[in-house]
């Protein structure tokens, strides 16, 4: 694959390019950059650019290109941080425990905005949990879900949990169904409790707009 091969080859091949490179996660230092996107969209970084990062997964390149927003693994955790790629200053978003029985579980990007998801292990009285006390009564234990909005320097951010009447009640987990890609501002979420639910979610404001309503067997959806 010749140097000049940009994202849009690189979208099949990066984790095996990553784990080819055998890169060290080497000391990141949490340093923000300028807030104002470039007036032209970006180069997207070729491969040789990417495999000199940091280690990282569940990677997203940004609308303008200018930045990567992934999960880095760390000592007893994980953390969602944002790269710009061309000078490798990055900023660190939000960290999780894994003692704490927290995991990150995907990232992606929305209206200049890093969208992520964290999964928390709970009991059944939706009380958080640490791994150990999992794994001490598995079918004890299960992990609400919850997705978060936030501006690439860390600021304003939101949680997706917010419907016309106030917050979402408690012990309800959302999910990802799609990005729409050709909406500007909104993703497709499902909230599952009594029942499963669809709604466009706000990645501003974290509100959510109703958009569908399943039974409690729903399992899958499809958008067109």
């Amino acid at each position: 694959m010749g140097k000049s091969k940009t994202i849009g080859a690189l979208s099949r091949a990066f984790a095996g390019c990553i784990a080819v490179a055998g890169i060290a996660v080497a000391g990141l230092a949490a340093t923000a950059w300028a807030q104002t996107p470039p007036a032209t969209p970006q180069k997207p970084p070729t491969i040789d650019q990417l495999v000199s990062l940091p280690v990282i997964r569940s990677v997203a390149l940004s609308g303008d290109g200018a930045r990567i927003a992934g999960v880095q693994e760390r000592a007893g955790g994980q953390t969602v941080i944002a790269v710009d790629w061309r000078t490798r200053a990055a900023q660190s978003l939000t960290s999780t425990s894994f003692e704490r029985g927290q995991d990150i579980e995907w990232v992606s990007w929305k209206a200049n905005r890093v969208i992520f998801s964290v999964s928390q292990l709970v009991n059944r009285q939706l009380r958080p949990i640490t791994r150990a006390e999992a794994n001490a009564d598995p079918l004890r234990a299960f992990r609400l879900r919850s997705i978060y909005s936030v501006r690439p320097d860390g600021t304003g951010r939101v949680a997706l949990s917010f419907d016309r009447r106030g917050r979402l009640e408690a012990g309800t987990t959302i999910e990802r169904v799609s990005m729409l890609p050709r909406d500007p501002r909104h993703i497709l979420v499902a909230s599952t409790d009594s029942e499963v639910r669809l709604w466009k979610a706000d990645v501003g404001t974290g509100e959510l707009l109703p958009a569908g309503t399943g039974s409690p067997r729903t399992e899958s959806g499809a958008v067109d």
